[in-house]
């Protein structure tokens, strides 16, 4: 039976296109061992930076390969001489889009090359699978009329395929599985269905996790809810983001799970707080996983900071002190220290993720972009809560857009329930 990557269950949120829907739709009655993602998006490590990229539609078979489908709705233009292509609305308004071949075949190359970014993939002994991408057109009736240089009409989906969508998605797996570039490949099995899913799903089940404040109950297991579900998808589509929770909202969680993510990924990847009882439990918690450095702040400091004086013979605190007279230790001098350092000692990570980010001071941040492998691509990301700034931070966070809200408390779920009894319900 076909599994869906989520699963909307008639539940579509208003910003997924229709022509989406109508894609979706089809792919509910397919049969046989289908694994269908829909909307995936992914950071991925590249030579120039970190690069983004995402596609409509995911479909994967343990036996035939993957598939990157691109969806487009409305009437279709396409001029292969310019390479324009064109989406004509039901109000006979046009509009420009890109090329969906370009888009879906792009979209390949960067879907293997994620995987292969996996420390799983080696593992999996998979050096080869089938790939392969296509354009679906659910408005037309006519869309092997689209037919061109780079599309030929065995990747050309429209509305007539509909009805019978897996036929058409074996007519596709069939074209590029006698593909030249496609010969001799390795099933996927089920070890690299599973890797997919691990990589593009958005359903995740993690240990409870104490914060600096509030202690879960040990016994407890936490599962996300669909907004933090939500709130995943949508970071493995940003490179630096604020995200903002009060109490119980699962920052944490999200926090250590994203930096899982990252490391699993390949992106060699800091995971840092201020609060020491919480970097020594998130010690615990990430013990184990490769390519991911815990590290309360300060502890970070002092062992870059003495790495860096062993290697200069110099005393960079005390230049702190001397250039910066009359302040802190730990706010203002240890952090400016970690800056000097970073100009001596090659530390560098491909992505940071910060917990409790309110108790950061200002000066913190610079060298924590300074840790950053690129300032301007490297995924950074700030877990907060501007309700509990208990150190007294006022801190601007380096973030590219307004802070995403997570406003659902899934900490005690039955005992939040009995106190809304008595107050006015938010959200």
């Amino acid at each position: 039976m076909v599994r869906l990557y989520p699963d909307y269950r008639g539940n579509y949120g208003e910003d997924i296109p229709s022509a989406e829907i109508k894609f979706y739709e089809a792919c509910t009655s397919l049969e046989g061992e289908y694994h269908v993602f829909h909307s995936v998006g992914w950071i991925s490590r590249s030579e120039g930076g970190a690069r983004d990229g995402e596609a409509d539609f995911l479909v994967c078979h343990p036996d035939r390969g993957f598939l990157v489908v691109e969806v487009k709705g409305g009437r279709i233009r396409a001029d292969y001489t310019t390479g324009e292509w064109s989406s004509i609305d039901r109000n006979g308004r046009e509009h420009k889009i890109k090329d969906p071949f370009r888009q879906s075949m792009t979209g390949k190359f960067n879907v293997l090359s994620k995987l292969r970014e996996h420390r799983d993939w080696a593992r999996l002994g998979l050096k080869k699978v089938s790939t392969g991408h296509a354009a679906f057109f659910p408005d037309v009736d006519d869309g092997r009329a689209l037919k061109g240089p780079n599309a030929p009409t065995e990747i050309i989906g429209d509305r007539s395929d509909l009805a019978n969508l897996g036929a058409w998605l074996e007519q596709a797996f069939n074209y590029w599985s006698s593909d030249d570039a496609n010969s001799w490949t390795n099933p996927m099995g089920a070890g690299g269905i599973q890797l997919m899913q691990r990589i593009f799903a958005r359903v995740v089940q993690t240990r409870p996790l104490l914060s600096a404040q509030i202690e879960l109950e040990k016994s407890q297991r936490l599962r996300l809810t669909n907004r933090q579900i939500q709130t995943l998808d949508l970071l493995s589509r940003q490179r630096r983001v604020a995200i903002s929770g009060g109490a119980g909202t699962g920052k944490t969680v999200l926090a250590v799970e994203k930096a899982k993510r990252l490391a699993d990924e390949g992106f060699r990847t800091l995971l840092t707080c201020y609060n020491v009882p919480l970097a020594s439990h998130l010690e615990d918690v990430c013990s184990g996983q490769e390519n991911l450095d815990v590290f309360g702040f300060h502890k970070l400091c002092k062992r870059i900071v003495d790495e860096a004086c062993r290697e200069s013979g110099r005393d960079l605190i005390a230049e702190a002190k001397a250039s910066f007279p009359g302040l802190d230790l730990w706010d203002h001098y240890f952090p400016i220290a970690l800056a000097y350092a970073l100009d001596i000692v090659d530390v560098r990570y491909d992505a940071i993720v910060v917990d409790e980010g309110q108790d950061f001071g200002e000066e913190y941040w610079l060298p924590i972009e300074m840790l950053l492998r690129d300032g301007n691509t490297s995924p950074l990301y700030v877990f907060h809560d501007e309700n509990q700034d208990v150190y007294t931070r006022a801190s601007t966070f380096p973030a590219d857009a307004s802070p995403i809200t997570l406003s659902f408390n899934c900490r005690n779920t039955k005992k939040f329930t009995k106190r809304l009894t008595s107050i006015t319900k938010v959200h």
